[in-house]
Parts: structure tokens; C-alpha cells; sequence
């Protein structure tokens, strides 16, 4: 008689357990029904004590939560795409209005049409590098893209790109301090990457500087430190963190002719060279931005 007691009782816990179990599994099979047509995002949960439906439904959770941030990161995407669309049209259109103004102006008014077309070859200028620097993302942000690795000379590289910029450093009334080392400093790079890099940094410096930029560059044991800092008011601390991101463009900071790609694309080239950035901060109305070369080729190269 006991025996048949303890089997009756033994027969009823594993009916428990198995309708928990089915249970389980009919929630997780509509859970996940649900989730599939979109309706519902709600996490799962378990009642039947199985370790097994625990950890299944442990693995449908992070799913879960996968799949919403990747739809939270879609969403941000589509929205700085739509912002990117927008400031694109933007600076191409005004010099491309500026320029059939400026045309109609020219067969109005016969004596101003030397005047006139100044400012049209500028505004085409404009022009030109806004497309020539879409075509640059279009080609370089790509996986496919490799860049030859070779020993340059970087001293020598930054040196030139600093007086390249003399005029727009003079006609801005921008002081320029620049430390440079005497002798040659190689690095592992490629000439035409890290011209684009310079030109990019240096531009952007202008752009946001009030009246002084800092360019250093410090050879060190296994490579060297390449700073550029300028003072600026036109910058906050909210920027910084998204300078480096396609597209971004400090409101303050919007003119004509600016993408929002320069250190987008200095971002891409270091890392085609495996350089890196070190630094990007504002402290005290001063902008820097540090990034380092190597002078050892990387591991890669050899695998």
C-alpha cells in the first residue's frame, strides 16, 4: 500500500514537472512567434526548474537584446544618413546657386564679369573638393582598399604640408607653432595616405581655430607622436566625441564646403597604415588631437 502511495505521489510530481515543462515550451514558442511578427520584445521566463529551459531561455533573451540594439544602432544609422543627405545636398547646392547667380550677373553687368568669374572659379574650387572628397570616401572606406606599406619620412611629409598652408594661415591671421625635428624620422606608412592625413588635421585646425595652432611632432623609440592643438571657441566638449564619426559637423562650425569627412577620412587612412589615435580632447578652449606611427611593420604584413 505504501509503495503504491509513494508511486502515486512520484507519478504526480513528474506530471508537474512535464506541464511545467510543456508550458514552458508553448510560451517560448509563442514568445518567439510574437517576436518574429514584430509585436513583442518581452524577455522570457521559466517556472519549470529545468536547466536546460533556463539556459534556452537565457540564449532567446540575449538574442532579444541583440537584435534591439542592432535596431536601436539601424535607427541612429538611418537618422545620421538622413541628417548626412541633408547637409550634402546642402553644400553642393549653395556654390552651385552661387555660381548661376553669379552667371546671370555676368551678362547683366559686362563690367564686373572679370570680378564675377573670381568668384565663380572659387566656388567651383568649392565645388570640385566637395565631390573630389565624396569620391575619396567612396573609395578608401572600403575593405577591399589596401594601401602599400612602405619606410617614409614623415618629418619631411608633415614639413610639407605645413607650407602648403601658409596662406590661408595668413589671411586668417592664424599664429602657427611648429616643432619639427631636424633630422629624418621614418615611419611605416605610405607618402600619399599620410599627405591626406596632415591636410585633413591642419585643415580642420584652421577651421576651428581662434588665432593659434601648435604642431608637434616627437620622435619616439619604436615610432613617433604627431600633435596638432589649436585654441577655439567654437567647439564643446559634446563635439569631440563625434568629430571622428562620417558626416558630423559641430553646428557651429557649418560653412560652405564643409562634409563632416576630414577626420572621418584621417580615421580611415590610420588605420589602413595601422596608426592610431591617442588622443582627442579640449581643455581649457584648447583642441588637440594626437595620433601615433609606427616605425615596425605590422604582423600582419608577414601572415
Amino acid at each position: 500500500m505504501i509503495y503504491m502511495v509513494f508511486i502515486g505521489i512520484v507519478a504526480i510530481l513528474i506530471f508537474i514537472r512535464l506541464s511545467l515543462f510543456f508550458r514552458d515550451i508553448r510560451n517560448i514558442t509563442n514568445s518567439i512567434e510574437e517576436l518574429n511578427k514584430g509585436k513583442s520584445r518581452k524577455r522570457l521566463t521559466t517556472s519549470s526548474g529545468n536547466k536546460h529551459i533556463e539556459a534556452l531561455c537565457e540564449s532567446i533573451n540575449k538574442s532579444i537584446a541583440t537584435q534591439e540594439q542592432y535596431q536601436a544602432n539601424m535607427k541612429n544609422h538611418e537618422q545620421r544618413l538622413r541628417n548626412s543627405i541633408a547637409n550634402t545636398s546642402h553644400d553642393l547646392r549653395t556654390p552651385l546657386t552661387s555660381i548661376l547667380g553669379y552667371i546671370s550677373m555676368i551678362r547683366t553687368d559686362h563690367e564686373k564679369a572679370h570680378h564675377y568669374l573670381n568668384i565663380i572659379e572659387g566656388r567651383a574650387n568649392a565645388l570640385h573638393y566637395l565631390i573630389e572628397e565624396f569620391y575619396e570616401l567612396s573609395v578608401i572606406d572600403d575593405d577591399s582598399y589596401n594601401i602599400t606599406l612602405e619606410r617614409v619620412n614623415v618629418s619631411a611629409i608633415a614639413t610639407n604640408c605645413i607650407l602648403g598652408y601658409y596662406e590661408p594661415l595668413e589671411s586668417k591671421k592664424i599664429k602657427i607653432d611648429v616643432d619639427l625635428p631636424d633630422k629624418a624620422v621614418f615611419v611605416i606608412g605610405n607618402t600619399l595616405a599620410l599627405e591626406r592625413i596632415f591636410q585633413n588635421l591642419i585643415q580642420n585646425s584652421i577651421k576651428f581655430a581662434f588665432d593659434s595652432i601648435h604642431i608637434k611632432l616627437e620622435e619616439q623609440e619604436d615610432g613617433c607622436v604627431f600633435t596638432i592643438s589649436n585654441n577655439t571657441k567654437a567647439l564643446t566638449s559634446a563635439d569631440i566625441t563625434h568629430l571622428f564619426d562620417r558626416f558630423y559637423t559641430a553646428d557651429k562650425s557649418r560653412s560652405e564646403g564643409n562634409t563632416g569627412l576630414g577626420l572621418y577620412i584621417v580615421k580611415i587612412l590610420l588605420e589602413k597604415i595601422h596608426g592610431t589615435i591617442i588622443e582627442a580632447s579640449l581643455q581649457k578652449e584648447w583642441f588637440t588631437i594626437k595620433i601615433a606611427f609606427s616605425k615596425e611593420y605590422p604582423l600582419s604584413v608577414f601572415n
